[in-house]
């Protein structure tokens, strides 16, 4: 027996008219439905959806939503499908925000937060998403595009005056008619390079290096991968040139660490290209390891 879990999201279309062209109408909820199948089949493992419109509302105009997460386990309640509608909901508005602060900045910056969530911070406004929502945004171009093309549509309207969508408890997109120039336009992220900063990670050192220079590497194992990074914290530095501190291999530092990426062509996403540890917290000597002192070296 499958198990349906709905969560519902209202569409608003903000004016003076209780109508609307059907162009508009039908180019913005394809372009909606296109994003939900476009998450889904990335985060929705197994499940299926629908997207359903329950009746229209009166008041500027109102579309309401019902995004219906479809069990195919056979199980009577199945607590991926019972989320995944939700998450659903979450995902494609974060898209939505992503793209007002992206489109709107020339300049932003993405810090993180806790629990796997970011911030977004552009020139004038920010957005905090998880991390997930934001890897959606930055490596597929078709996402960006069918944004654009929906507010395109949407500004070629004069009877729209702006967009919100909402959820049973809060308002979780909103944007007004003078932002739709900006956002129709598909914002080209492929030839730009991004630094994202990872704040109190731990990483492991492989090898050290002690004549305190900011541009040589050291190597350490980050998240069971080999990186190599400089550190450009001085303090540090300066502690590891004046024998302050003894280090050995699989000595933990608890950092700041500073992550590069480039656009790949070829694989269509961001990899990363380089790590620099921009702060070095606390350190601790691994008890089993065979130290190095510093007046020996």
């Amino acid at each position: 027996m499958s198990s349906n879990q709905n969560k519902n999201m209202q569409v608003k279309f903000r004016g003076g008219s209780h109508d609307i062209s059907s162009r508009t109408f039908v180019r913005s909820l394809s372009t909606l439905t296109e994003m939900f199948e476009r998450v889904n089949s990335e985060v929705g493992a197994n499940n299926e959806i629908s997207i359903r419109i329950n009746a229209l509302e009166q008041g500027s105009f109102v579309v309401d939503l019902a995004i219906v997460a479809l069990s195919q386990s056979g199980q009577l309640f199945n607590k991926d499908a019972a989320s995944l509608a939700s998450d659903l909901v979450g995902i494609v508005g974060g898209l939505y925000g992503l793209h007002q602060v992206h489109t709107e900045s020339d300049e932003v910056k993405t810090t993180n937060v806790d629990n796997g969530m970011v911030r977004i911070e552009g020139d004038n406004n920010h957005t905090v998403v998880h991390q997930t929502t934001n890897n959606f945004y930055q490596n597929d171009r078709s996402v960006r595009e069918s944004m654009a093309s929906q507010f395109a549509s949407l500004e070629e309207d004069s009877s729209v005056e702006g967009l919100d969508f909402l959820d049973e408890t809060e308002q979780i997109f909103s944007a007004d008619k003078d932002e739709f120039p900006k956002m129709a336009q598909a914002e080209s992220l492929e030839d730009e390079t991004k630094e994202t900063t990872k704040d109190n990670v731990e990483v492991v050192i492989n090898r050290l290096l002690l004549d305190g220079s900011q541009n040589r590497r050291w190597e350490f194992y980050y998240q069971g991968n080999k990186i190599s990074a400089n550190i450009t914290d001085e303090d540090f530095l300066e502690g590891v040139v004046a024998n302050n501190m003894r280090f050995g291999n699989g000595d933990r530092l608890t950092v700041d660490l500073q992550v590069t990426q480039v656009y790949d062509d070829g694989l269509g996403i961001f990899v990363n290209d380089s790590h620099t540890i921009t702060e070095v917290h606390d350190h601790q000597q691994r008890p089993t390891t065979n130290e190095l002192d510093f007046g020996e070296s």
